[in-house]
C-alpha cells in the first residue's frame, strides 16, 4: 500500500484513495498526482477507465425474492481522487499498462463528471441510474441511451473556493459538449503501440509539455 493511502487511513479520512505516487519537481514540489493502471482483463489498447466508472461490471445476486442485479462501479474511487486532484490543484496523470503487453497509454485528466446520487434516493433510482450506465457502456454507447441519460439524470463536479470543497450539481441535459454527462475527461490521451521502453522518456516530455 502507498504511503500516502496508509497516511489517510491513519488520520480515518473517508473513502482513502489509492494513488500511487506524487510527482514532485527538482525543489521537492509536488507538480502531480500519478495513477497506474494495470490492464489485466483486456488489452491495454482495449482498456477504458470510464466503462469501469460507468458500471461495466454486472453480477446477479440471490435475494429474497430471487436474483437480483449489483453493479460494480469505479464510483466512489474516482470522487476520492478528484477531491484530491480539486483540493490541491495539481495535475492528475494516468499510465495504462501490463506486464504482458508493450503498450502503453499516457492520460493527463482534465476534470470528471459524477453520476449524482444523492442519499435517501433509495436502491431502486440508484439501480435505475446505474442500470443504464451499465447498458450504455456495454451496448458500445447507443444514441438512444445517452439521449436517455443526459435527459433523465443529474451529475456533479467539485470545485474548491475559499478554503471550501464545494459541490456542483448539473441539472439535465447534460452533454459531453459541456463536459457535464458522466464520465472522465482528459486534456491529453495517447495510446503507445509497441514501444514500453520510450514510457519514461515521453511521459517526462508529458509533464514538461
Amino acid at each position: 500500500m502507498p504511503d500516502f493511502d496508509k497516511a489517510l487511513r491513519i488520520a480515518r479520512t473517508p473513502w482513502p484513495t489509492n494513488i500511487d505516487g506524487i510527482i514532485s519537481d527538482q525543489y521537492d514540489n509536488p507538480i502531480g498526482i500519478l495513477e497506474y493502471q494495470n490492464a489485466e482483463k483486456t488489452k491495454v489498447s482495449e482498456h477504458c477507465n470510464n466503462d469501469y466508472f460507468l458500471c461495466l461490471i454486472k453480477r446477479m445476486k440471490e435475494g429474497q425474492y430471487g436474483p437480483y442485479p449489483v453493479y460494480h462501479d469505479d464510483i466512489r474511487r474516482w470522487t476520492s481522487q478528484e477531491i484530491l486532484r480539486v483540493q490541491s490543484a495539481l495535475k492528475f496523470y494516468v499510465i495504462t499498462w501490463s506486464k504482458d503487453d508493450l503498450d502503453f497509454i499516457l492520460k493527463e485528466i482534465e476534470i470528471i463528471t459524477i453520476p449524482y446520487i444523492p442519499d435517501g434516493a433509495g436502491w431502486k433510482a440508484m439501480n435505475a441510474y446505474k442500470s443504464d450506465l451499465h447498458n450504455y457502456v456495454s451496448g458500445d454507447k447507443p444514441s438512444e441511451l445517452e439521449n436517455k441519460i443526459a435527459n433523465s439524470y443529474r451529475t456533479f463536479n467539485f470545485e474548491y473556493l475559499d478554503s471550501e470543497m464545494r459541490m456542483i450539481v448539473n441539472e439535465p441535459p447534460t452533454s459531453y459538449a459541456s463536459k457535464t454527462f458522466p464520465s472522465i475527461y482528459y486534456r491529453y490521451k495517447q495510446l503507445i503501440e509497441g514501444q514500453r521502453g520510450q514510457l519514461l522518456t515521453l511521459f517526462k516530455k508529458l509533464i514538461e509539455g
